[in-house]
């Protein structure tokens, strides 16, 4: 994760439009409908991960040329690019909420329909800041713009991915660090826990329980916390 997070900057996606791939049918339904929805075929990338199968996208433009829409599995981003570097963004069904001056991610559950919608209205906001967006009419453009996302803000929609792998290991880094001083403290002063030996063993291990909870309980709790922080309803607030 963390090969693949660091990695997004200078990661590029090779164009394989020539091979006329079909997509799976969960990501055909999303195409169908953004074909409904005034937006056509522009082409297809593949990516390759650290440790992980080829990805494919799909990617549609509207008839305008100002938004393009990439499409993997279930999930579709929309995406338009301005001068200055600015960069606005619009996922559906799930992804982040990020506000920054010339970055912006705003996730939309309610539909594909609403999220395109919200899309626009975002447009029309920074187009008054920063003028109309670029255009893109080939997969040569649409490389070119994905290069500079990817080069000022790659990584930042995948950050909050790295603080579940150092949520776990800060706990498990607890409690072996607890059950090793409390078996230190019980060999070396049992008197400590009673003058039983049964006793003692048993308060140690009630002492062990009690100090390991939070490493069992916590992680499961900042897990949903983080992923119902990540699927954010913006069509509702």
């Amino acid at each position: 994760m963390l090969q693949i997070i660091l990695g997004a900057k200078k990661r590029r996606s090779a164009d394989v439009s020539h091979l006329q791939l079909s997509p799976p049918t969960e990501t055909q339904e999303n195409v169908t409908l953004l074909i409904s929805m005034g937006l056509h075929r522009l082409g297809e990338t593949q990516l390759k991960l650290p440790f992980l199968p080829i990805s494919t996208m799909w990617i549609l433009i509207d008839s305008e040329n100002k938004v393009e829409a990439e499409t993997i599995k279930s999930r579709v981003s929309f995406i338009s690019y301005f001068q200055n570097n600015v960069m606005v963004v619009t996922d559906y069904p799930n992804g982040e909420h990020i506000e920054m001056p010339t970055y912006q991610v705003h996730t939309i559950t309610t539909g594909l329909k609403d999220a395109y919608q919200h899309h626009l209205q975002q447009i029309e906001k920074f187009s008054q800041r920063f003028g109309p967006p670029n255009l893109i009419h080939s997969m040569s453009d649409y490389l070119y713009w994905d290069a500079i996302g990817r080069a000022h803000y790659g990584g930042l929609k995948l950050r909050r991915n790295l603080w579940l792998p150092i949520i776990l290991l800060i706990s498990f880094g607890y409690g072996a660090i607890a059950i090793a001083l409390l078996s230190i403290l019980f060999l070396t002063n049992s008197a400590l826990f009673g003058t039983s030996s049964m006793l003692a063993a048993e308060n140690v291990e009630l002492l062990i329980i009690l100090l390991t909870l939070p490493a069992v309980v916590i992680p499961p709790i900042l897990s949903r916390g983080l992923l119902k922080s990540k699927f954010r309803n913006l069509a509702n607030p």
